[in-house]
C-alpha cells in the first residue's frame, strides 16, 4: 500500500538564522532563572565545578550560558575537597540574586535542601515503602538521597543473600525501593531497608538443608576469611577456604559444600567446599 506524499513533510522552512536562534535560547534562560529567583522555586542541575570567588570556594552550575556561584558556606559540604569531589553530581539550588550584565546568578544549594527536607520530613512514615536515588555506589553500601534526606543502605540491608560487590547490582543515579525502618525528626535520621520488601528465607530454609549433608551451590564471594556460597534465593552458606585437593575457587563457579552448622536464630549456615562442579 501506498501513501501520499506531501511536499510539505518533505521540505522543512525554518524562518529563524542562527543569531535569531540562539537569542532565543539565551531569552528563554534568562526567563527561567528570573522564574526561579521570583517564585522561590528549587532548581536542579548538575554541579559543573569549582571556581574561587572573593577567596571563597564556590560551587558551579549552568543555565543555558548564565553562570551560577553557589558559595561553600551556602551548601552542604564542609570543605572544598568534599565540593570538588561532588563534581558531576546533581544538586538542588535556589536562586537568590541576578547580574544581567555578567551574565551571571547568585544561589544557595543549603535553603534547597532546607525546604525539601521539611517537606520530605512531614511526609514520611515508618514502614512506608518509598523510592529512593542512589547517590554513590561503594563495595558494601549505598549512598541515598529521599527527597534530599541524605541515608545510606548497607550490604545487610539490601538482600537477603551475600552480595559480594555492590557495583555489580547498582548504578550512581539509578533509584531502588525502601521501607522507612526508622525516622527520628529531631536528629534527621532515617533508617531504611530494601531487604525488609522480600519474604525471609529463614527459618523455612533449615528444613531444606540439614546438616552432614553436601548440596549444589554457586560461589557469591571470596573474602579473606572464607568462601560465601549461595544454595538458594537469599541462603548464602559461609565455608571456609578450600582445602589444596579442591583448588583455588572464584566467584561464579560452581561447587558442592557440606553444611557443617545451621543457626537459624542467627540466620547463618556454615560448611566446607567438596569439590568443584565441572
Amino acid at each position: 500500500m501506498s501513501n501520499i506524499v506531501q511536499n510539505d513533510v518533505l521540505l522543512k522552512v525554518v524562518n529563524e538564522n542562527e543569531e535569531q536562534l540562539q537569542s532565543q535560547i539565551e531569552q528563554e534562560a534568562w526567563e527561567l532563572v528570573y522564574q526561579a529567583r521570583q517564585n522561590r522555586s528549587i532548581m536542579q542541575a548538575e554541579l559543573d565545578g569549582v571556581e574561587t570567588h572573593a577567596g571563597k570556594v564556590c560551587g558551579i552550575v549552568f543555565v543555558g550560558h548564565i553562570k551560577g556561584i553557589i558559595p561553600i558556606d551556602e551548601t552542604e559540604f564542609e570543605n572544598g575537597a568534599q565540593l570538588r569531589d561532588a563534581v558531576g553530581t546533581t544538586i538542588y539550588y535556589k536562586v537568590l540574586q541576578l547580574d544581567r550584565n555578567s551574565a551571571i546568578f547568585g544561589a544557595s544549594s543549603k535553603q534547597a535542601i532546607d525546604h525539601l527536607q521539611g517537606l520530605t520530613w512531614d511526609r514520611l512514615r515508618e514502614n512506608m515503602i518509598i523510592e529512593a536515588k542512589i547517590t554513590r555506589v561503594n563495595n558494601r553500601s549505598l549512598h541515598l538521597d529521599v527527597g534530599a534526606i541524605k541515608t545510606y543502605l548497607q550490604a545487610d540491608e539490601v538482600s537477603y543473600e551475600w552480595i559480594d560487590n555492590m557495583h555489580d547490582r547498582y548504578k550512581t543515579g539509578e533509584s531502588i525501593r525502601v521501607k522507612v525502618i526508622g525516622l527520628e525528626k529531631e536528629s534527621k535520621t532515617l533508617k531504611v531497608s530494601s531487604k525488609q520488601l522480600y519474604k525471609n528465607p529463614w527459618p523455612e530454609c533449615a528444613t531444606r538443608y540439614t546438616e552432614g549433608n553436601i548440596y549444589k551451590g554457586r560461589v557469591s564471594g571470596v573474602v579473606e576469611y572464607g568462601v560465601f556460597v549461595n544454595l538458594s534465593e537469599g541462603v548464602d552458606i559461609l565455608c571456609r577456604q578450600p582445602k589444596p585437593k579442591v583448588g583455588k575457587v572464584k566467584k561464579g563457579d560452581t561447587v558442592r559444600v557440606r553444611v557443617q552448622r545451621i543457626d537459624v536464630t542467627k540466620s547463618e549456615m556454615g560448611g566446607s567446599i567438596q569439590s568443584k562442579v565441572i
